[in-house]
């Protein structure tokens, strides 16, 4: 049951992030089954390997992490992307923080580019240093290894 649940919710994610707010109109644009939908996104009904490429492809999500949640959503993601998902998967992150995936190369990009909008000059072993130091911390954050 948590698995159906799990699709349910990163279809929704999926569907919000895509700039779908309701899926009212989602089904408006895509003259999609109401029913169809509502239990697929509810975790009432699994959708198939069709329908989740379908959704995949409307929703330009990466098929696998649709369909069991390995790998990331995108290859490219863009900073509303980031926040629809997370504040749509947060709970599911809540209950199993050991199961988080995290792009630790987007964030170090992230990192990266706020210390060169910040205009401070610092070597190349700093930076390195920096993002390395921050990504373990986050990521052990994550885990509840450790408190900030």
């Amino acid at each position: 049951m948590q698995d159906i649940i799990r699709i349910g919710a990163r279809l929704r994610a999926a569907r919000k992030a895509a700039g779908f707010k309701t899926a009212k109109s989602f089904l408006k644009k895509h003259k999609f089954p109401a029913s169809t939908f509502s239990q697929h996104e509810s975790g009432a009904r699994i959708p198939d390997d069709k329908m989740l490429a379908f959704y995949s492809n409307v929703f330009k999500v990466n098929f696998a992490w649709l369909k069991n949640g390995k790998g990331h959503p995108y290859k490219k993601i863009s900073a509303h992307q980031i926040g629809v998902m997370n504040e749509e998967l947060a709970d599911l992150k809540q209950l199993n923080p050991n199961k988080l995936s995290i792009n630790i190369e987007l964030l170090k990009k992230i990192l990266k580019n706020v210390i060169k909008k910040a205009n401070v000059k610092i070597k190349t072993d700093t930076l390195q240093f920096i993002t390395n130091t921050t990504c373990e911390m986050y990521s052990e954050y994550l885990s509840n290894k450790i408190r900030i």
